[in-house]
């Protein structure tokens, strides 16, 4: 009987065990998931004084991928309303516009922290003075960032860094004057950078020494008066360089040895008078050439022996008074081709002389491609 008993006792304390240790599960996960429905859904938020308005491709709980948010009226960056993305935290794409009557001040840190699957970013028509270190929350699962039209004018050491899989930085139609070093560290995957049609004036030296998987660099639109060889140090895999549209006055001795790989360089609409004949050493892979409208009144013989792989060469609207043959006799072998081009029209001014130099150009020429 009391052996009996005994068994009896044993079976109900079990039941009871597996009760109470269900019921903690159940009510830890309850928990869980009440934490984040207790945080107003991103995607319905139901306040009519609401200052951010954000449409979403789905609007239930975690599963919206895309969203578009309007900022209404100034935010501070401790606001709850940024914790509101903890409701969304598996979003991929992310655009935030600010209306006339919003006012945002920074990069919204807090808001991206929530979003560790976030593969897209795009800010514009804020006024963010300045992008502080670690703006982007070091977020590893970043590929693309724009933020154009901004009004920013300083970027601070590290204000992009350990974001390890972007891939591009898109930041034109700002007012960024000045570049400092380490601004661009720990991007071991950027292969586009775009700081066009910005105030540029200052490109310190090495400021790209850390981008050694940049492929394309677009710096065209600024005030920039001089680059030099070590403006691009560290930029080995580089293939496209715009400087288009700057007041670059010449260009020295090696200026873009730091850049073996170049395909495409542009440079017209500077301010040119000055090519040194070694300034394209090391380009043995450049392509294509663009120096149209500069104020170029002579090259010198050699200036083009160090790029002899140019099948397109832009010298329009400039003022070109000497032009020699072995100038441009590094590259005839290329203008067989018929998919090469040369443009020497324009402000050009045909001495007699260099009449005969482009009679005689044009004649090998079209020896070269009528095979005669």
């Amino acid at each position: 009987m009391t052996r009996h008993l005994l068994l009896l006792f044993l079976v109900c304390a079990s039941f009871l065990v597996h009760d109470v240790s269900g019921r903690g599960r159940k009510d830890k996960d309850k928990n869980k998931n009440s934490h984040s429905r207790n945080t107003e859904n991103l995607c319905e938020i139901q306040d009519p004084n609401r200052t951010i308005d954000c449409f979403c491709d789905k609007v239930e709980y975690q599963n919206a991928t895309d969203s578009t948010c309007w900022i209404f009226n100034g935010l501070q960056q401790d606001d709850a309303v940024w914790d509101y993305f903890m409701s969304q935290s598996n979003m991929e794409r992310l655009k935030f516009n600010i209306r006339p009557d919003g006012n945002l001040r920074f990069v919204p840190t807090r808001a991206l922290s929530h979003l560790h699957r976030l593969l897209e970013l795009k800010i514009q028509y804020a006024n963010i003075p300045e992008l502080v270190p670690y703006a982007f929350a070091n977020l590893s699962s970043l590929r693309e960032i724009s933020v154009i039209r901004n009004q920013i004018v300083d970027l601070k050491p590290h204000a992009f860094s350990k974001l390890s899989n972007l891939s591009q930085i898109t930041l034109d139609e700002n007012r960024i004057a000045e570049l400092h070093r380490d601004v661009f560290v720990g991007l071991p995957q950027l292969k586009k950078l775009y700081i066009g049609r910005n105030n540029l004036s200052v490109l310190h030296d090495r400021a790209f020494s850390h981008l050694h998987r940049l492929e394309e660099l677009e710096l065209n639109g600024n005030q920039l008066p001089v680059v030099t060889r070590e403006t691009f140090t560290g930029l080995k895999s580089l293939k496209i360089l715009n400087l288009q549209e700057n007041r670059i006055r010449m260009l020295g001795d090696y200026t873009f040895t730091e850049v073996p790989n170049l395909v495409e360089l542009n440079v017209d609409h500077n301010i040119l008078q000055y090519i040194s004949d070694r300034a394209f050493q090391g380009l043995s892979r450049l392509n294509r050439l663009t120096l149209a409208e500069n104020r170029l009144t002579a090259l010198g013989s050699d200036v083009l022996r160090g790029v002899p792989n140019i099948h397109f060469l832009d010298l329009r609207d400039n003022s070109l008074r000497t032009l020699t043959f072995d100038t441009v006799n590094p590259i005839m072998e290329n203008l067989k081709n018929v998919t090469s081009y040369f443009f020497v029209e324009g402000k050009t001014v045909l001495t007699a002389t260099t009449k005969l130099v482009f009679s005689s150009l044009w004649s090998c020429v079209e020896q070269y491609r009528t095979g005669s």
